[in-house]
């Protein structure tokens, strides 16, 4: 099988595929698309892929994860993590995406399979991983009770092909061996606390201002905004893995109180901490 010649911006799903364990919700292919957040980064609230299937762009994203991008990346975009990804102004770009949401993809997500340390994947054949992906969705696959569970398991499968396999051509701030560090002090407590940006920028031997300007352009975020999108990381696997109270996860995380948390939360995830809590659950 070739890609197509004439190739449309066609959608595969008319509604999402429920299970009780996961449920793909939108996917399809995207001719010349211009990606997200061009200007700014974006948080999507759900999980989604995007296979680039011709063309070149790049991906970055408030971890300060960087790549250049190629026919064949498989970018993984995750629920509470700001991005942005797309081809530059001479550039062209055609895609597959699939959103997708549920326990098992947490699940994964404990256990490496997808990592935001990882966030863009390669496949090893185009063709094929095209090829793979369309009959999950085509209308004669998606034929009796048993045909959301077949899917999924399908994209499952997609998902253990492609995970770990180098991207074409990722760099980051990790070239930067004092950004690198800094981003160190802030992805958790040191010593049994969380640093301030003042207290970082001590560290790392910069004024505070040059140290925020420096951060800003290497990672795409403030610190302050960094290191809060990596205490709501915590939080949300906190409320996955154990019953610690909202208050108790506050003051653990470094927060004023409970409410200083919960709009933090809000703001990254889209939703309370505890409608967080219930969905995972199952309520």
């Amino acid at each position: 099988m070739h890609l197509p010649e004439n190739f449309e911006s066609t959608p595969w799903l008319e509604s999402p595929l429920r299970t009780p364990v996961g449920t793909l919700l939108l996917a399809g292919t995207l001719r010349n698309s211009r990606g997200i957040g061009s200007g700014r980064m974006r948080i999507l609230g759900s999980h989604a892929l995007v296979l680039l299937l011709r063309g070149s762009g790049r991906y970055r994203d408030a971890r300060g994860e960087r790549a250049l991008l190629s026919p064949g990346d498989v970018i993984h975009v995750f629920p509470e993590l700001p991005h942005a990804y797309g081809p530059g102004p001479e550039e062209e770009w055609d895609e597959i995406y699939v959103v997708f949401e549920g326990p098992v993809f947490s699940t994964l997500r404990q256990h490496g399979l997808l990592s935001g340390d990882r966030p863009v994947d390669r496949c090893p054949s185009v063709v094929d991983a095209y090829a793979q992906l369309k009959a999950l969705f085509d209308p004669p696959e998606r034929q009796g009770p048993l045909n959301p569970m077949k899917a999924l398991g399908g994209f499952l499968s997609f998902l253990f092909e492609t995970a770990g396999n180098p991207a074409s051509g990722r760099s980051g701030p990790e070239e930067d061996p004092v950004m690198a560090m800094a981003i160190g002090l802030l992805t958790g407590p040191q010593e049994g606390r969380w640093l301030t940006t003042a207290e970082t920028a001590q560290r790392v031997g910069l004024s505070e201002e040059t140290f925020r300007k420096r951060f800003a352009r290497a990672v795409g975020l403030p610190p302050a905004r960094f290191q809060k999108q990596k205490k709501i990381e915590r939080a949300c696997a906190a409320l996955y893995h154990g019953p610690r109270s909202l208050k108790q996860l506050a003051a653990d995380l470094g927060f004023f109180d409970e409410f200083h948390f919960s709009k933090a939360f809000r703001q990254v995830v889209g939703q309370p901490p505890s409608t967080y809590r219930r969905r995972l659950a199952g309520e």
